[in-house]
């Protein structure tokens, strides 16, 4: 009988964090603007992670943020799942796909990467 070597359980390294990404989102405008979900309203924008398994993040942590999104509170709850807009062809994706080109476009404008 052969033996399969298993794999030490690897440590998860902690999602990377810019204080300087997160800072600038306050206050900023949404990104994603979704027809019929977004209220523009600047004051509640957060620099949100992905929720995409590839972006650091998984049960009990947050993606990295140079992989997140300027996003108003209610495209932040569509993005999450926590509105009652239903996502029949992973339509938040693309629309989180979208808003991240537009995102590091603005932070290249705003020198916060370089």
């Amino acid at each position: 009988m052969s033996q399969i070597a298993s794999k030490p359980p690897t440590q998860r390294q902690p999602s990377a964090r810019m204080p300087k990404l997160r800072a600038a989102a306050r206050g900023a405008e949404c990104m994603m603007q979704v027809p019929g979900v977004c209220n523009h309203d600047t004051s509640t924008t957060v620099l949100a992670p992905s929720n995409e398994g590839d972006a650091g993040r998984g049960t009990g942590y947050k993606g990295h943020d140079w992989l997140g999104v300027n996003l108003c509170s209610d495209c932040h709850d569509f993005y999450d799942g926590r509105s009652l807009i239903h996502d029949a062809q992973g339509i938040r994706s693309m629309y989180f796909d979208d808003a991240w080109r537009l995102q590091v476009r603005w932070w290249l404008e705003q020198g916060l990467l370089s």
